[in-house]
């Protein structure tokens, strides 16, 4: 079985990495069809907020005969730290997509419990003209 999501490689999530804010990040996982999932939503909290948005995810298709593709994106619109899961509608209840190592490697759960982080960026730390500009953007900042 495939796994169903990976932070690290982008066919499940484009850009790689921190993003600047307003910058559009596209997501993918691949749901297991075993657990029959209704709905599968992308779960996002900004760290200094209480509140979880849920952003439905569209299926796209099958990617093979155990597994369906199911896709959305989002844009940060604030700098900070952004927390995200998974969530899938089962017959059985909600199921979850969370990391699973340290690797970032996913797995299916009945809780939440952990969640991967996007970071969003301000736009003067996201220069790629210069490998130093996030150091020289934080020696102004002080």
């Amino acid at each position: 079985m495939p796994i169903p999501f990976n932070s690290q490689k982008t066919f499940y999530k484009t850009p790689f990495g921190a993003v600047e804010q307003g910058t559009t990040v596209h997501m993918r996982v691949l749901a297991p069809r075993a657990e029959r999932a209704k709905t599968v939503e992308l779960c996002v909290k900004y760290d200094y907020d209480y509140n979880w948005e849920y952003h439905k995810m569209i299926w796209c298709g099958n990617f093979d005969a155990d597994s369906a593709i199911w896709e959305c994106a989002v844009t940060p619109d604030r700098i900070g730290l952004y927390w995200y899961v998974f969530r899938l509608d089962t017959p059985h209840g909600f199921r979850y997509i969370i990391p699973s190592d340290p690797y970032k490697i996913s797995e299916i759960s009945q809780h939440p419990g952990r969640s991967w982080q996007l970071t969003g960026l301000s736009a003067a730390l996201c220069t790629r003209s210069s490998p130093t500009a996030f150091i020289s953007a934080a020696r102004r900042r002080t």
